[in-house]
């Protein structure tokens, strides 16, 4: 994939599966997605934003983040990652906090059931009543 937008660096997929194939990331710049299997060169800026946009953990003391794309030219770690570790509910190590910190910091679920008693169909409005408008396609000179 060849952007055209200047220098370019290698974004490398960190992450292997316990039979040690790579796991595809699919990553999403721009509104355009695509994969990442094993390496891919990309521009330095769209590289910044797929690694980014990578990230599975952050560490709660230092805010140091891990990610499951890797880059040398751009410092981001590049060693293998297993698939197991990227397999988290949340970004944050809750573990690593001080106790205090836990405490005000728990999992709550919240239970927000569609309503059942709204209305799921939309209403018609007849041409004579107030607020119907036309329908039109395109621009009005």
């Amino acid at each position: 994939m060849s952007f055209g937008l200047g220098r370019t660096v290698r974004v490398v997929n960190r992450v292997v599966a316990e039979d040690g194939q790579r796991v595809p990331y699919e990553a999403m710049v721009g509104g355009e997605a695509f994969w990442i299997r094993d390496s891919m060169d990309l521009p330095v800026g769209i590289a910044r934003v797929a690694i980014h946009g990578s990230m599975y953990k952050i560490d709660p003391i230092n805010a140091t983040p891990s990610y499951k794309l890797g880059c040398r030219e751009l410092e981001v770690e590049t060693s293998d990652l297993p698939f197991a570790d990227t397999q988290r509910l949340e970004l944050l190590e809750r573990e690593l906090l001080p106790e205090s910190e836990r405490k005000k910091m728990k999992v709550e679920r919240i239970h927000n059931p569609i309503n059942p008693g709204l209305s799921r169909v939309a209403k018609n409005i007849r041409p004579d009543e107030e607020g119907a408008l036309p329908g039109e396609f395109g621009f009005r000179d």
